[in-house]
C-alpha cells in the first residue's frame, strides 16, 4: 500500500510550492461559494454522523427500535448495510463536486483528486494515515464550518440587498414622476443601503466567496479521504461485501510528474473496474 503521508498529493498548505504564474491563476471560489458551501455542510454532517456515539446509536438504539424493524427489516445486518451505502453514496457525490473543483487549483496534486479517490476506494492508499478524530482532522471541520457559517450569512445578506435596491429603484422613479417624500425617509433608506452594502462586503472577505480554490478543495479532499476511511472502519463487514481487485495496481495518483495527460477516471464501484487513461 502506498502511504497518505508519503504520497505527493494532497501537500500540506504551509508545504506547498507555488511559482509566481501559478499564484497568479490561483483565483476565489466567487459565486461558486454556494455550492462549495453546499458540499461542505454535506461533508460536515458525514463526518459528524460517524462518530462513537452516533454509530453506538445507530447500532443500539435505531436499527433495534420497532418503527424501522416493522417499515424495513429486523435483520441488523441488512439494515447496517443500507446505512453503509447511504453514507458512501452522499460521500461519492461530494467527492465528484471536490474533484471537479480541482481542476481549477493551481496545485496540481489537487487537480488530480479524482484520481486519489479512486486509489482510496481501490485500497491503494494505507487507511492508517488518515486518522478520524485527530487535532489536525478536527480543526479542518470547524474550519468550514465557520467557511459555512459565514457563506449561509453572505446569502441571507445578498438577499437583503437585492430586495433594498429594487426598493431604490423605485425610489428613483418616484423621484422621476416627482412624487414628494420627506427628506428623513431618502436619507434613512440610503443609510441601511449603504449598511447593507458593507455588510454583503464584509461577509464576502470572510467567507468562501474570497476563499481561493486551493485552499477550500484542500481542506474538502483530506475530510473526504478521513470519512472514507472511517465509514470503511465503523461498517467493517458491510464495506467487505464489495468486490476486492486481486490483481497487482499501480495508484493512478503519484508519482506526480512535472506534465500531465488529460485523463478520465471513472470511481470504483460493484458493477465496474473500468478505468480511462
Amino acid at each position: 500500500m502506498v502511504g497518505f503521508k508519503s504520497m505527493g498529493w494532497l501537500p500540506e498548505p504551509t508545504h506547498r510550492r507555488l511559482s509566481a504564474e501559478a499564484k497568479k491563476k490561483d483565483s476565489s471560489l466567487g459565486i461558486l461559494a454556494f455550492e462549495t458551501a453546499k458540499t461542505m455542510s454535506t461533508l460536515v454532517s458525514l463526518y459528524k454522523s460517524i462518530s462513537d456515539e452516533e454509530i453506538s446509536r445507530l447500532k443500539n438504539d435505531v436499527i433495534k427500535s420497532e418503527g424501522v424493524a416493522f417499515l424495513n427489516s429486523r435483520d441488523e445486518g441488512f439494515l447496517l448495510s443500507l446505512a453503509y451505502a447511504e453514507r458512501l453514496e452522499d460521500l461519492d457525490r461530494a467527492a465528484a463536486v471536490v474533484s471537479r473543483l480541482g481542476k481549477k487549483c493551481s496545485d496540481f496534486g489537487l487537480n488530480r483528486f479524482d484520481l486519489i479517490y479512486t486509489d482510496l476506494k481501490l485500497g491503494i492508499l494505507d487507511f492508517g494515515k488518515l486518522e478520524y478524530g485527530s487535532r489536525s482532522s478536527e480543526k479542518k471541520v470547524k474550519k468550514m464550518e465557520k467557511l459555512v457559517s459565514a457563506t449561509s450569512c453572505l446569502r441571507s445578506a445578498l438577499e437583503g440587498l437585492t430586495e433594498l435596491e429594487i426598493s431604490e429603484r423605485k425610489l428613483n422613479q418616484w423621484k422621476s414622476r416627482q412624487i414628494e417624500l420627506q427628506k428623513t425617509n431618502y436619507d434613512l433608506f440610503y443609510q441601511k443601503l449603504e449598511n447593507q452594502r458593507k455588510e454583503v462586503r464584509h461577509f464576502r472577505e470572510i467567507s468562501l466567496w474570497s476563499t481561493t480554490f486551493d485552499k477550500s478543495v484542500n481542506l474538502m479532499a483530506r475530510i473526504v479521504c478521513v470519512v472514507y476511511a472511517r465509514i470503511c472502519v465503523v461498517f467493517g463487514q458491510q464495506s467487505r461485501q464489495f468486490p476486492l481487485v486481486k490483481e497487482k495496481i499501480l495508484p493512478h495518483s503519484g508519482p506526480i510528474l512535472t506534465t500531465s495527460k488529460r485523463s478520465i477516471v471513472r470511481f470504483y464501484s460493484r458493477r465496474s473496474f473500468l478505468f480511462l487513461r
